[in-house]
């Protein structure tokens, strides 16, 4: 740091960012952190704002949760074991149909309409599933349908 090697740094889960980036010569630029449908923790614990509040890049990790929301998991991690993703399925097929698109592409679609910027990182090594990716900016949600597939993740109804 004193010789001014690292001109910026990314991060992985972490939370305290303001103190940390007050702390640091340099400008965190990304917060890697699990988000999507399945896993709305970082809409409701700060992370996200946050991640506004410091101009951050939130880099989504497993943005299909595991495969669930496209077709289906090969190998979960144990803490997705516990998500509940057939009412959100439900409105992704329903989007995806009207779309021509697919339900892997929707959801990412989904998260990249969110105003933090969220950028997903498709973790497979299958040509197909990186072109779902690639084709999610294409897919532009309409704010109903983006606050439908929230409703369909959180279980209820927003006021």
């Amino acid at each position: 740091l004193e010789q001014a090697e690292i001109a910026a740094s990314a991060l992985s889960w972490y939370l305290k960012l303001t103190a940390l980036q007050r702390a640091l010569a340099f400008p965190l630029l990304v917060n890697q952190v699990e988000i999507s449908l399945a896993n709305l923790s970082t809409f409701t614990d700060g992370t996200l704002d946050q991640c506004l509040a410091e101009r951050m890049t939130p880099l989504a990790w497993s943005p299909l949760a595991g495969g669930l929301l496209a077709d289906g998991a090969r190998r979960l991690l144990p803490s997705q074991e516990s998500y509940r993703v057939e009412r959100i399925i439900v409105e992704l097929d329903a989007l995806a149909r009207v779309r021509g698109s697919t339900r892997g592409t929707v959801a990412m679609a989904w998260l990249l309409k969110h105003p933090a910027g969220i950028v997903p990182i498709v973790g497979s090594t299958k040509p197909e599933k990186i072109r779902e990716g690639a084709n999610a900016p294409r897919v532009e949600l309409t704010r109903e349908e983006w606050y439908r597939l929230l409703e369909a993740a959180r279980g209820e109804r927003l006021p």
